[in-house]
């Protein structure tokens, strides 16, 4: 029996050397590295010159997608919400960005901002947005439902209006959202664009028709 204790202490070497090799091979494992993504900038053709100033915001946005997170909806009633593809900012806050650059190219380079970024209290409108639908669906593309108002600075509704906005993207996945996204929203920069011009074009009437004492 006493010359089985050599191989027994060989095994139980081999067991314990084994079990460490596990173990570091665990403790090594490597998560995904997480992607960051951001709203382009859309590319939108340059209209006339307007020299009118607008705050953007604030915008609301549904709470499924307002997270660190990209969603993409899966189904009418699943949505696949990824931990490695994030958003390298609030979309709180990249959605106003954008829109505000996207509404300044299509009134011609007027200023616009965003609200909250110190230019709400020196421009002549404000635009809230509500997003009632912010999706991105799987193999389908981008579905955005939304209401804005044009408002003055001292609050009163000069126009509202609102739709639906989509972009198709038969392809679409996780990848695809933050370009998809951006694209969509150039029909909305427009007809907050036009609205804006409409209600600076009613107030200069208004300015003609009653000029000062």
């Amino acid at each position: 029996m006493r010359g089985t204790y050599p191989h027994f202490r060989v095994w139980r070497a081999l067991a314990g050397l084994a079990g460490a090799v596990l173990l570091c091979a665990a403790c090594t494992t490597v998560s995904p590295p997480i992607e960051y993504y951001r709203l382009a900038d859309p590319e939108l053709a340059a209209g006339p010159k307007s020299s009118l100033s607008a705050a953007i915001g604030p915008v609301s946005l549904p709470e499924t997608v307002d997270r660190a997170q990209l969603v993409l909806v899966v189904s009418p009633d699943r949505v696949a919400i990824s931990d490695t593809r994030r958003w390298a900012a609030p979309l709180k806050n990249e959605v106003p960005r954008v829109l505000a650059g996207a509404v300044a190219r299509a009134l011609g380079g007027a200023h616009i901002g965003v609200a909250g970024l110190g230019t709400t209290a020196t421009v002549d409108y404000r635009v809230t947005v509500d997003f009632r639908r912010f999706d991105a669906v799987a193999g389908q593309g981008v579905v955005l439902e939304a209401g804005w108002a044009v408002l003055s600075p001292d609050g009163r509704l000069l126009d509202r209006g609102g739709g639906e906005y989509r972009n198709e993207h038969p392809d679409l996945g996780f990848a695809d959202i933050p370009a998809a996204l951006s694209t969509a929203l150039v029909p909305l920069a427009r007809d907050i664009a036009g609205a804006l011009a409409g209600a600076n074009r009613a107030y200069a009437a208004r300015t003609i028709e009653t000029p000062p004492r």
